[in-house]
């Protein structure tokens, strides 16, 4: 049963927000929510007893909430049939594993896809001699939430310190050579890069 993030899987999570936002109405929303949680149509939901729509409700309460902090990452993340490791250091990724990784980080909806460039199974090397796909919906369907908000936070933490100087570079590039009435907007998107490095705190991966 899921209880929280630190049961609920990365894919039912994003499967869940994206029904979500087909709906303008809160009420809908909230009824498209239940419904994949639960594996459910929405024609049960709307047809299910109000009590017990009320007691299904207050058990997914904490989708209204913000993710708790980011955590310590683990070594392994058993997950499915494959023991996944974090590639701790992002110099030894290899070449294949960091283009795959700057792909997947300018694209949205595709966090799965990025933790699979950085969750290798154990004793392997990144996309030799496994299924990159295989690995892909065993991260869907078994990693948590929490942990892939840990593990987001732990890279960009990582990160950040050599991004951090080249976003100050760019901003230099931004006020000197582009058209004055196009520097605010790149500006502003360019300080949001730069609080999301410094702050370390993971993907906002909350439906608020």
């Amino acid at each position: 049963m899921i209880t929280g993030y630190h049961n609920l899987p990365i894919g039912k999570y994003q499967k869940t927000i994206n029904a979500m936002m087909q709906h303008e109405d809160d009420m809908d929303a909230h009824v498209a929510m239940i419904a994949t949680l639960q594996e459910l149509s929405p024609e049960d939901v709307y047809n299910m007893p109000l009590m017990e729509y009320h007691e299904i409700s207050a058990r997914y309460a904490f989708m209204m909430q913000e993710l708790p902090p980011a955590e310590n990452i683990k070594e392994v993340y058993d997950l499915g049939n494959f023991h996944l490791v974090p590639t701790k250091d992002v110099k030894k990724f290899t070449t294949a594993q960091y283009i795959d990784y700057q792909h997947m980080v300018k694209e949205d909806n595709k966090i799965v896809e990025l933790l699979s460039c950085l969750l290798v199974p154990k004793g392997s090397t990144y996309a030799v001699g496994y299924d990159l796909a295989e690995v892909q919906k065993a991260i869907s369907e078994n990693l948590s939430v929490q942990d892939a908000n840990n593990l987001s936070a732990f890279f960009l933490r990582k990160l950040k310190h050599s991004i951090l100087p080249t976003l100050t570079y760019l901003g230099l590039q931004i006020m000197t050579e582009f058209p004055r009435k196009e520097r605010k907007e790149m500006m502003n998107l360019l300080w949001r890069l730069r609080s999301i490095f410094r702050s370390g705190d993971g993907l906002n991966m909350s439906n608020q």
